[in-house]
Parts: C-alpha cells; structure tokens; sequence
C-alpha cells in the first residue's frame, strides 16, 4: 500500500502537475506523505511482528522493541522538521 501511494504521488507530481503545481512547498508535501505512508507500513509491520512473537518466544521481543523504537523516532523527527518547515515559511 505504501509502494502504491508513492507511486501515485509521483505520477501526479512528475506526469500529471494535478496538485502541486501552484504550491510553494510541494517538495514538503511529497515528503511528507511520503514518510508519512512509510510510518503507517512500519507501524502494521511492527504489530503483526509483536503478534507473531507473543505467540512464539518471548526472548526475541527485544526486536520488536527496536522496530517500535525506530519508528518512534521517524515520526519524531517528521514532527521536527514539520515544525521547522512551517517556522521558515512564516518567516
């Protein structure tokens, strides 16, 4: 899914023109939903490995903290640099 929404966002940037053609920001706008489609995959991805290893063993849960750790840490720093973004801009 993730994979599809970067696709079409590309499509329309690079082939189409459709949204961003008049914005200012349209780089943030492509980066930003497209961390923001790589956040939702990695989030489904670190709860089906947390389901996966409560079922299995529990030693390996280690991993799964890591994995939610990381992504932790992508939307973390999404929110920073949307910050600072919008900070620049006003200015």
């Amino acid at each position: 899914m993730a994979i599809y929404d970067l696709a079409k966002t590309i499509l329309e940037r690079e082939v189409f023109y459709k949204n961003y053609t008049e914005l200012n920001n349209a780089e943030d706008k492509v980066l930003n939903k497209f961390l923001t489609s790589i956040i939702i995959a990695l989030s489904i991805e670190a709860l089906m490995v947390v389901f996966k290893i409560t079922l299995s063993d529990f030693s390996k849960m280690t991993y799964a903290l890591y994995l939610i750790l990381g992504i932790s840490s992508l939307i973390l720093s999404m929110g920073i640099y949307r910050w600072l973004s919008t900070r620049i801009n006003s200015k």
